[in-house]
């Protein structure tokens, strides 16, 4: 990292991607870009505000590696989502999860309903989920055209075709 930093190199993390829309919080004509702030926890997790339901002011980790999202066990309690009981695989066993949906969740100008999450105690199974709500995966990320993610300034930019 100190290498990077004295070369001045700027972290910056495009992804293209191409599935069905996320619905932006405003109507832009063609194309939408939207730019939010996040926080660096443990010198690398991107971290943004976001609310799921009602529920408003809860912390969610980016996490371009995971394939599904998450949603910690106390929001949804929280808001008495209806669960199923399962399994999810991770490298070298299964662990039990629920199932539930969500009913939307608004990242920035971001918003996607009915989305399926796991839901399990996020402290209990890793010390980087003690204080996030939730972690969004590429099920949610994958709903913009493009987004980009500047270490530098600490923002990341969403963009959607109409």
């Amino acid at each position: 990292m100190h290498f990077f930093k004295s070369w001045g190199f700027k972290a910056i993390l495009v992804v293209n991607v191409s599935f069905a829309p996320v619905v932006l919080a405003q109507d832009c004509g063609d194309a939408c870009t939207e730019t939010i702030p996040f926080d660096v926890a443990s010198d690398f997790l991107i971290v943004v505000k976001g609310q799921v339901g009602p529920l408003d002011g809860l912390r969610f980790i980016l996490d371009t590696g995971a394939s599904s999202s998450v949603a910690d066990r106390k929001v949804a309690d929280r808001l008495q989502l209806k669960r199923h009981s399962g399994r999810t695989m991770t490298f070298d066993h299964s662990i039990p999860v629920e199932w539930a949906d969500i009913p939307e969740i608004r990242i920035g100008p971001l918003r996607e309903e009915g989305i399926r999450v796991t839901v399990v105690d996020l402290a209990r199974y890793s010390d980087y989920g003690k204080s996030a709500d939730g972690i969004l995966g590429l099920d949610f990320l994958s709903r913009v055209t493009r987004f980009t993610i500047d270490y530098d300034t600490r923002t990341v930019e969403f963009l959607q075709d109409a």
